[in-house]
């Protein structure tokens, strides 16, 4: 089922970005260069946002599955971005 499919990548996906917030984390508490807090602060930040959104995603596939749908095509075009940004980034 699409449904089932789809709710088990975001739930993979949410276990990667709570490894890295951990780490960010870590790293925010143990740097002793006060210049890179700032840098680390925003990361946290940005990934506390992107938990969130996941988290919202497999509440609302949970609800409505053809939301699960909806939202693995937009996850793929997500992921096409953010591959095309690290590649060009190297």
């Amino acid at each position: 089922m699409v449904q089932d499919f789809i709710l088990k990548q975001k739930q993979d996906y949410l276990q990667v970005l709570m490894s890295k917030y951990e780490k960010a984390y870590k790293q925010l508490s143990s740097t002793l260069n006060e210049s890179d807090k700032p840098s680390i602060e925003t990361q946290i930040k940005q990934l506390e946002n992107q938990i969130q959104k996941v988290l919202n995603e497999i509440a609302q596939i949970r609800l409505n599955p053809e939301k699960g749908r909806e939202l693995a095509t937009k996850a793929r075009q997500e992921e096409e971005i953010a591959n095309r940004v690290k590649e060009e980034n190297k």
